[in-house]
């Protein structure tokens, strides 16, 4: 598949290639970890100003008792950078392409409608791909010991720690992750690569930014593969990432209702 010719009108930026691509995901990453750490430095200056009021209160008489980080910051730490990578990637993408924002081919962002089939054949990949991701589980089952990345830790908690996790599932992911690695990464690798290398390279740095989740459990690589290849088959195909967006929150959603299904299975 060659990539196809920018729409009349649309200028291409001065500076916008592998370059901006490779920049736009590493400075997601960094955010993500900026705006965790950023979370956590708070925390502890919370708590070392409280231990200092109190040890002046008591006059040190009092034995301090420092309180461990709970799933709780850690939900917080998560939500902070994943805020602060949605708005880098956004901000950096129509700060560097904008004038390619609604460009449907490879070359632009796909930020345009998509026809009806386009959809329709994302939701037919995103169930092939959930399939796929239980079949693996069940083939090699996974070491919940082992899983301790954040999001495997928020998706074994309650309350509104595990509810933070859903909002990033459901409700920023799916759209952010597609806008930045299937709209403008694809269009910044295909200004100099063919359509098909930028996808690959697109999905490859998808599967990184995932490898803090996965690198306990080596199918989970696959899994995020294989739904990396098939949101940019279907951005291409469509000419359009908002197919890709629901091809992502349908498979999001299928891991977030799984468990429950299989829950409630097990009480019938």
């Amino acid at each position: 598949m060659e990539a196809g010719s920018v729409a009349v009108g649309a200028r291409v930026p001065r500076k916008f290639g592998p370059g901006q691509g490779v920049l736009l995901a590493g400075g997601f990453f960094l955010a993500t970890l900026v705006g965790s750490g950023l979370a956590m430095l708070i925390w502890g200056i919370g708590i070392g100003v409280k231990a200092a009021d109190l040890a002046a209160e008591t006059h040190g008489k009092v034995p301090l008792h420092m309180p461990t980080p709970g799933v709780g910051l850690l939900a917080v730490s998560v939500l902070t950078g994943y805020v602060l990578a949605s708005a880098w990637a956004i901000g950096y993408s129509l700060y560097v392409a904008k004038p390619l924002l609604r460009v449907g081919d490879a070359l632009g962002l796909g930020w345009r409608r998509a026809e009806v089939h386009g959809y329709l054949v994302a939701a037919g990949l995103s169930l092939a791909v959930v399939a796929v991701a239980v079949g693996l589980a069940r083939l090699v089952p996974p070491d919940m010991a082992k899983l301790t990345g954040p999001a495997e830790q928020l998706s074994r908690s309650h309350g509104w720690p595990h509810a933070v996790l859903i909002v990033l599932m459901l409700g920023m992911a799916p759209f952010v992750e597609e806008f930045a690695f299937r709209g403008t990464v694809i269009a910044a690798f295909a200004q100099r690569f063919h359509v098909m290398t930028a996808a690959l390279i697109s999905t490859l740095l998808f599967v990184i930014m995932h490898a803090a989740d996965k690198i306990h459990y080596w199918p989970g690589f696959i899994d995020v593969g294989l739904l990396g290849l098939a949101c940019a088959y279907v951005r291409l195909r469509s000419r359009s990432v908002r197919p890709a967006m629901l091809l992502h929150l349908l498979y999001n959603g299928g891991l977030v209702a799984l468990p429950v299904a299989f829950h409630m299975a097990r009480l019938m």
